[in-house]
């Protein structure tokens, strides 16, 4: 199995970011031994809307923690925090980490997040030839907040579009 950086955004749902690293490890295609997240906060939040940010990054943490105990691996994680309506910074900090990781196998999760920050994904994993570029795809929104397990296997596809 191919391991090194993953590259994921997280918004409101925890689940969106943490199930395609789950579908990538349990299908044999991909092991993160680094995790690069992408904060993406709005520049003028209420209290709420923050509190909810955080609520959910925290439980992507603790699900990621579980994981690597589970599956006796390290994982280190590197947040990045990026205000959202920002696009020209998140364009840089994105591009130049993806270069900085050049000598290592790259993938990306276009899942979760904000949709320009999918778009962005998707664009520069094509630029910089990344190896994966995963989208885990639900064929029932019933299933989206559902941890992968209690999801049943026809009711998902993980995409890899980098191996197009």
């Amino acid at each position: 199995m191919n391991e090194g950086y993953w590259y994921t955004s997280i918004g409101t749902s925890a689940a969106a970011a943490y199930n395609p690293i789950w579908a990538s490890y349990l299908q044999n295609l991909y092991m993160p031994s680094e995790v690069v997240i992408f904060r993406l906060l709005p520049r003028n939040p209420d209290d709420r809307q923050i509190r909810k940010l955080h609520r959910t990054y925290d439980e992507f943490i603790r699900w990621l923690e579980r994981f690597r105990n589970e599956i006796k691996k390290d994982i280190s994680i590197h947040p990045i925090e990026c205000i959202e309506e920002d696009y020209n910074s998140y364009d840089k900090t994105f591009i130049n980490t993806l270069k900085s990781h050049s000598d290592k196998s790259r993938a990306i999760d276009i899942t979760p997040g904000r949709k320009y920050a999918s778009a962005r994904g998707m664009a520069f994993g094509i630029t910089e030839k990344v190896e994966h570029i995963f989208y885990l795809h639900l064929h029932d929104n019933a299933y989206l907040e559902t941890p992968l397990p209690e999801i049943p296997m026809m009711k998902w596809t993980l995409q890899d579009f980098g191996r197009r």
